[in-house]
């Protein structure tokens, strides 16, 4: 079979054996695989060459190993990646499951054989149903949104408050619907790109920004207007130093876009606002929650899937999504017809 791996100088697709399932693992038919913000910038340590990428994605249960109980073929499932920690150390202990110490050589799609081929072999740890109501497409979309889930929980932004979103890429657009289902009064949008722009407006935002025609600090130089709750979703470390500017004091700002440059920020601007920045990694019962908010139709995702090509076709979709920013989030499968 076809199987994105990643190599040294990046993504390639290459032939490889389809899986066979090891006494604990269950044996997918991979319906659906995301390509990730991560996947496009993806490097050594965090993946591993030779591992088959793609850590957002649905599958059918086609087979299972000899210990493995409470699947059979036919289950429709979605593949928590970071699902397989270890229960032992100090941060699974006190249930801080995502900050496992040895997650980083269980993830699946960077650290173990993920999503983007056509089968997949995922210890059964890993699964979680998904509901008949939830279609496979939007069950590739069950990870991003646990992790805009758990961002908008970190925050602690309550129902009512104003908001403020740096970034209409994936996260930044579940995010907006996070915050819309949370019942957040008004959600801007800082987005250069009008066709995102768009997007966010159908996600739930009351307000959207070019930040290239209206400044940051100009949207938000009227206290009245300013927030209390920024979400920076870009990764763009000069967007921290914004997000930290355009708060009403006493904000908050939640990170949860990823770079590998530090952050920039005034000072002052921290300090004489006591501002506050948390962080927010990946997700602990958000996997889970996400599921519901789909079955429940709290969250529409199908707006934000730009395509769906097959495996061999997966070098156009990282192109597209690296190059475009009208490309929010393609689809890999095999298995259904190309839109």
């Amino acid at each position: 079979m076809l199987a994105v791996v990643f190599g040294a100088d990046g993504e390639r697709v290459e032939e490889r054996p389809e899986p066979v399932p090891a006494a604990d693992e269950v044996l997918l038919r991979v319906e659906y695989c995301g390509i990730c913000g991560s996947d496009l910038h993806a490097g050594e340590p965090d993946f591993r060459v030779g591992v088959v990428m793609g850590h957002e994605f649905s599958g059918t249960v086609v087979g299972t190993g000899r210990d493995v109980e409470g699947f059979s073929a036919g289950d429709r499932v979605v593949v928590n990646p970071n699902g397989d920690v270890c229960g032992r150390c100090a941060a699974c202990v006190r249930g801080e499951v995502n900050l496992c110490a040895n997650l980083w050589d269980t993830v699946v799609g960077l650290a173990r054989d993920g999503g983007l081929a056509p089968y997949a072999a995922v210890r059964a740890q890993t699964l979680h149903r998904l509901p008949e109501q939830v279609d496979l497409a939007a069950g590739a979309l069950v990870e991003p949104l646990a992790v805009a889930l758990r961002t908008v929980r970190n925050s602690g932004i309550p129902v009512g408050e104003q908001a403020v979103v740096f970034g209409g890429g994936p996260i930044g657009l579940l995010v907006t619907s996070v915050l819309r289902a949370a019942g957040a009064s008004r959600i801007t949008v800082i987005e250069p790109n009008p066709t995102r722009r768009e997007k966010a407006l159908a996600q739930g935002a009351t307000d959207v920004v070019d930040p290239y025609s209206t400044p940051v600090g100009e949207a938000f130089a009227d206290p009245a207007v300013a927030p209390r709750f920024a979400f920076e979703c870009s990764g763009v470390p000069q967007l921290v130093g914004e997000a930290v500017k355009a708060l009403a004091p006493r904000g908050v700002l939640t990170v949860t876009g990823y770079s590998r440059r530090p952050p920039e920020f005034d000072a002052a601007d921290l300090l004489f606002k006591e501002i506050t920045i948390r962080g927010s990694f990946i997700y602990v019962s958000e996997f889970r929650d996400a599921i519901e908010l789909l079955a429940r139709g709290r969250v529409d995702v199908s707006a934000l899937i730009s395509g769906v090509v097959p495996v061999a076709d997966a070098d156009e979709a990282f192109s597209a999504m690296r190059s475009s920013p009208e490309a929010v989030k393609h689809l890999i499968s095999d298995h259904h017809s190309t839109v």
